[in-house]
């Protein structure tokens, strides 16, 4: 676990008491852990279709775009005026319409997949498996909200509204439904609407802890820190293990610059649930606020080791290079959060701030204007954008009178699901680099494709992809999809390691074959990977590796 030095009394935890800790939660988590974790948004709809495994209290999140963003988390980021914005997150409800004895068992089926995709941080993959058991049953409010969580960890915060609202409208007294409608309205951005609908939550239920910790979350995002400290408070009292309360309680005392404190907190729901992305980016965003840039980045690597497709880890990335002077190497994090998010304004802007750094104004007006133009109330955009209008063209850089690191809200929006123990935590090391080129993804160059190798790695049977250029160096950002001769099944894209897993749940006995296609590339061939389980063929727990090769 990472140790913020020198800390004194602020309660961090040290290296060889962390990871004690954590032997200890994983030794007893199936055990002790089950029934409290469960009794959150994700367990109760699980009991009630017949799957009792350890799932998390209740699924929150935050993935707000805000100014200049430094983490995906709900982390209150300091601004170039030293001002904290907050944000929110979403969640998993409970409530079910439809009654436990007439849902289709295909129905329960796929939303326990799904649920333990999310453990795995799976969230396309999820989503999908949501959307197929909408089909057969579209009026079920547990399927809805489950499919709401996910679509927020995909970042699509109107979908995630729609979904969540469908489900409190079938089921408006059950109060883990309205709290997963009050995260989903917190994440896009509709905070008044959040505040009332996680009261009625909790007037419904009080003694909701893991509603209360997002209640804190709220608060601490328009500002009401005292109020959010007190909630989250009041819910640690409740639940003392509950790793959304220690969540919030962090995000409160960041918003007051108490970092020992907030970093303690983050560390302690690192503990809980330590294969959740989004945890380690929790903490990464304190700890680069408090100068510690080395961990930081550690966490932050280890964020995007568990979930290689994380705009707002890479964005922190930058951040942290940022701050440090090292223009040239944030440009590509910042580049590749964008590509992965379109519509992250944060990282926008904060891609104009790095080129303007390096007085290359002519690629930081236009990220500017791309900034503002997603988020009008982007200041930080608006100020680079007026600077790079003023500047002379020759203007030396030790003239400039810039911001020492862009302003960063470190509180997006954070979907939080916990993983399952058995996970073993990736090793924190960095990934090599990979080709950066303004003409990512390069859909229209040509490639050869061959299936390298099988494993046994598979939860169930699972392909995963690999491009590389003609120096074999990864490229990144290149969408693929997989389908069984028909409709997509899954669509993924490549990470900085020019890697994706396409699939990990594909049912090898369903088709004759499933087949790989490089999406809008006339110039990629198109591989069939058959399926049987025989050698050579997909079987259960068997993985392929499909690679991509240019020409």
């Amino acid at each position: 676990m990472s140790r913020l030095p020198n800390a004194g009394a602020g309660g961090v935890v040290s290296p060889r008491q962390g990871e004690a800790r954590k032997e200890g939660r994983r030794r007893s988590f199936f055990l002790s852990t089950i029934f409290p974790l469960v009794a959150g948004c994700l367990g109760l709809g699980l009991i009630a279709y017949g799957i009792a495994y350890p799932g998390p209290g209740i699924l929150p999140s935050s993935l707000p775009l805000p100014t200049l963003t430094a983490t995906p988390s709900k982390v209150p980021t300091a601004t170039a005026t030293g001002t904290i914005t907050p944000t929110p997150t979403p969640m998993l409800p409970v409530a079910t319409s439809t009654p436990i004895m007439m849902r289709d068992p295909k129905v329960s089926e796929l939303i326990a997949q799904g649920d333990v995709l999310i453990l795995y941080s799976k969230y396309a993959e999820a989503a999908a498996l949501y959307q197929r058991a909408a089909v057969l049953a579209p009026q079920d409010a547990l399927l809805l909200a489950h499919w709401s969580t996910a679509l927020t960890y995909l970042r699509q915060p109107d979908l995630a509204v729609e979904k969540a609202s469908a489900a409190a409208q079938l089921d408006p007294t059950n109060a883990d439904t309205l709290a997963c409608l009050a995260r989903a309205y917190d994440w896009s951005k509709q905070p008044d609407q959040a505040l009332e609908t996680m009261r009625k939550a909790l007037e419904l239920n009080p003694s909701l802890a893991g509603a209360r910790a997002h209640l804190a979350e709220i608060l601490v995002d328009i500002g009401d820190v005292d109020g959010g400290e007190r909630e989250a408070r009041q819910a640690l009292a409740e639940e003392p293990d509950n790793p959304e309360a220690h969540r919030s309680l962090g995000l409160a005392m960041l918003a007051k610059e108490q970092f020992p404190q907030a970093i303690a907190e983050f560390q302690t729901a690192v503990g809980a649930q330590p294969q959740h992305a989004y945890r380690h980016s929790d903490l990464a965003s304190a700890l680069r606020l408090a100068g510690e840039y080395e961990l930081a980045t550690i966490e932050y690597e280890q964020a995007l080791a568990l979930y290689p497709a994380f705009p707002n880890a890479l964005n922190g990335l930058g951040l942290v290079l940022y701050a440090q002077g090292k223009y040239e190497q944030a440009v590509p994090q910042f580049q590749k959060a964008v590509l992965l998010d379109p519509n992250f304004s944060a990282a926008q802007g904060n891609l104009g701030w790095a080129y303007l750094r390096l007085l290359r104004c002519d690629l930081a007006i236009p990220a500017f204007q791309r900034a503002r133009q997603l988020d009008p109330k982007n200041s930080s955009a608006i100020e680079g954008l007026n600077t790079c209008l003023a500047m002379p063209a020759t203007t030396p850089t030790s003239t400039i009178m810039l911001p020492t690191s862009p302003a960063s809200n470190t509180t997006t929006q954070t979907p939080v699901p916990a993983t399952p123990s058995a996970l073993v935590t990736p090793t924190q090391t960095a990934t090599p680099t990979a080709k950066l080129s303004p003409t990512v993804p390069p859909n229209r160059r040509s490639y050869k494709a061959e299936i390298v190798r099988w494993s046994t790695s598979a939860l169930f049977a699972a392909i995963d992809v690999e491009v590389v250029d003609k120096e074999g160096k990864p490229i990144w950002g290149i969408d693929f999809s997989v389908d069984g001769g028909s409709e997509i099944l899954y669509t993924v894209t490549t990470d900085k390691d020019g890697k994706a897993v396409l699939s990990d749940v594909l049912n090898p006995f369903a088709t004759s074959a499933y087949f790989v296609r490089m999406k809008d590339n006339p110039n990629a061939p198109i591989v069939r990977v058959p399926t049987g389980g025989d050698d050579g063929q997909l079987g259960w727990r068997k993985r392929a590796v499909v690679r991509y090769t240019e020409q």
